[in-house]
């Protein structure tokens, strides 16, 4: 297979063939299938008729026994067809994830080579007078290591040559697999020896089991560490092999390395979407490219898909409909968020299964690279957020991304948008069993991300609202605090379990930091989740979180709509500045802008006017702030 270097509109060129017209191939290969299937048929049916016509008779016996050779010689050209549509549809797909991967690329290579060339051209002395422009170069040059996540040009091409490799070992596993099916084909079924000589000698002939005993395994690890153990045993056409034959798996398992994952899980998305616009092709119409227009879809339509009740039922019983409508609600919902950024920072699929959860799915995706950032932020979200709606996490996330690059321009920030557990609805979210099923996962997909990182970064986990339940009791049960530098809980309604001060969550007080706007109604009248951890007698650290849109009446404290804006940016609130300094690594930057707010006080036995118990927040009266860029 000829694979020619095109241009991928940067100094870093394509990889791999043309993928219109590996479709193209991938097509015709399909039209022989559908056809010789068809002759297949209609010879499978005369055969007997054969028989019962010409039954006795040596000149009988010959033609019915030639005539089944050939039937069955025909029927087993279709499946081979099949087969190698099948392979050169997965080489097609890496190579689309492969120009995706290149464009961002281009960006971050040509940005930092100019950045760099900057620096040099003030040599290995800085000259009297040049100073000045010195120190704006390397200003440069640090804001574009920041953006793209790499420490200059040679980063870059290192990523490069990964996506090379990788594009050209599914090239060879697609070229081994259509070598395979010529020898099968060509040779007498009596002597098939299955792969040819050449083909042995490619990517994706040794399997999987048998690279699980080289490495000392009789079956896939389960233990993340011992999951990195085994991928670091493999060379990279083996782990491209494994990528490929299974993506879903190892596109979902802790302890494979972020890239890798992310490359998988594109392949899974991609494949995902594929189904999506076959599936609309088939009925004539153009297939959706956004959740929303998913959600315009008619009754009518629906019901022709099978999503929906009958026009005029009022129930719709099809669960299985309902789930794969949801399926791709969750794939189209993914594939925008990871273009939230438009190629300013490269993103990564770490996580991606739209079928979990009965359709809502399980993701996460991360801006910028977590293997090799110095800050990590995983961002939990709470109540009723789902894979369909992992834009809005996926905009918190990366705001914190911006946020946390203005906040330190000289150190890497990654943050993920993590969309790992089922979050309640409205109607169960008085409940901790969601909290505690999603608490284990946080913890063992933040322990993971130790494992496959290059150094030692500052971990932060930043919950909102039922997030920070479920990261409570992540803190109290799953060992989560061994995994972690800090935690920042915002808009919280309760840390769960009997946790009633910071050492129950076995952290310090310096490590736990609270955003809780004091008009927040969801932070203020839930007491079935816990203890509310902005209580002065809580002892973590509490930083101002009023927002400049907030409630402006006291008359009406009871609002939701202050339970939304602790991720603003526009203008910068308190919280966003805040977050920002402590994923960072910042935080002594609170007291010097006067950040830090005191915790509310609940008064016991009070006043009838006031009510026997109440509670007393010191925020209430204070008037909120923008923070200066």
């Amino acid at each position: 297979m000829h694979s020619p270097d095109v241009p991928g509109g940067g100094s870093l060129p394509y990889v791999g063939d043309d993928p219109d017209a590996l479709a193209r191939v991938e097509a015709g290969l399909e039209d022989q299938r559908e056809a010789l299937a068809a002759v297949a048929s209609r010879s499978a049916a005369t055969v007997p008729t054969l028989r019962g016509a010409w039954r006795a008779g040596v000149a009988g016996d010959q033609a019915y026994s030639v005539a089944g050779r050939v039937t069955g010689f025909v029927e087993s050209v279709p499946p081979a067809l099949s087969s190698g549509s099948r392979a050169i549809e997965d080489y097609r797909l890496q190579v689309l994830v492969g120009r995706g991967r290149t464009d961002q690329l281009n960006q971050a290579h040509d940005a930092l080579r100019s950045a760099e060339n900057q620096v040099g051209a003030f040599g290995e002395r800085v000259l009297p007078g040049n100073e000045a422009g010195y120190d704006r170069a390397v200003t440069d040059l640090r804001l574009a290591q920041r953006r793209f996540g790499f420490g200059g040009v040679a980063d870059v091409l290192a990523e490069y040559a990964a996506v090379v490799r990788r594009v050209t070992a599914a090239r060879d596993v697609a070229a081994a697999e259509l070598t395979r099916l010529t020898n099968e084909q060509v040779l007498p079924c009596s002597v098939r020896p299955g792969m040819s000589l050449y083909a042995a000698y490619l990517a994706g002939t040794t399997s999987r089991d048998a690279l699980l005993r080289r490495a000392g395994f009789t079956s896939i690890p389960t233990d993340p560490a011992e999951v990195a153990r085994f991928w670091d045993s493999l060379a990279p056409t083996e782990r491209t092999q494994l990528l490929l034959a299974d993506p879903a798996l190892w596109g979902n398992t802790n302890g494979v390395p972020c890239a890798d994952r992310d490359w998988a899980n594109r392949i899974t998305l991609a494949a995902k979407l594929a189904d999506l616009r076959a599936l609309f092709a088939r009925h004539g119409w153009p297939a959706p490219t956004s959740v929303s227009a998913l959600d315009r879809l008619t009754p009518d339509q629906l019901y022709e898909l099978g999503w929906g009740p009958k026009p005029g039922d009022l129930v719709n019983l099809d669960e299985a409909g309902q789930e794969q409508m949801a399926q791709y609600r969750a794939a189209l919902a993914t594939a925008a968020t990871l273009e939230l950024p438009m190629r300013t920072v490269q993103t990564y699929l770490l996580a991606f299964d739209p079928a979990a959860y009965h359709g809502e799915g399980r993701a996460a995706i991360a801006f910028g690279n977590p293997d090799l950032a110095d800050n990590i932020a995983v961002c939990v979200p709470g109540l009723e957020s789902r894979v369909s709606k992992i834009d809005q996490v996926g905009s918190d996330a990366y705001g914190l991304f911006l946020e946390g690059g203005r906040a330190d321009p000289t150190h890497t920030t990654a943050t993920i948008a993590w969309q790992g557990y089922d979050a309640p609805e409205f109607l169960n979210v008085m409940h901790q069993d969601k909290a505690d099923a999603g608490a284990r996962i946080l913890a063992e997909d933040v322990a993971a991300l130790d494992l496959t990182h290059k150094g030692d970064p500052l971990m932060t986990v930043v919950a909102h609202s039922y997030g920070s339940t479920t990261t409570g009791l992540s803190l109290q049960r799953y060992g989560l605090a061994d995994s972690l530098d800090q935690v920042v809980l915002i808009g919280s309604p309760g840390v769960g379990g009997t946790a009633t001060s910071v050492a129950d969550l076995h952290l310090r007080p310096d490590q736990l930091f609270v955003g809780s706007a004091s008009r927040d109604l969801v932070t203020t009248t839930y007491g079935q989740l816990g203890e509310d951890p902005a209580m002065d007698t809580f002892g973590g650290v509490r930083f101002q979180a009023e927002n400049v849109n907030r409630v402006s009446s006291n008359a009406n404290p009871l609002n939701t709509a202050d339970h939304s804006v602790y991720y603003d940016r526009e203008p910068l609130s308190e919280s966003m500045y805040a977050m920002s300094s402590i994923v960072t690594g910042n935080a002594r930057l609170l007291a010097d802008r006067s950040l830090l707010a005191v915790g509310r006080h609940r008064f016991l036995g009070g006043d009838i006017e006031a009510g026997y118990d109440y509670t007393e927040d010191p925020e209430w009266n204070r008037a909120p702030t923008t923070i200066p860029r």
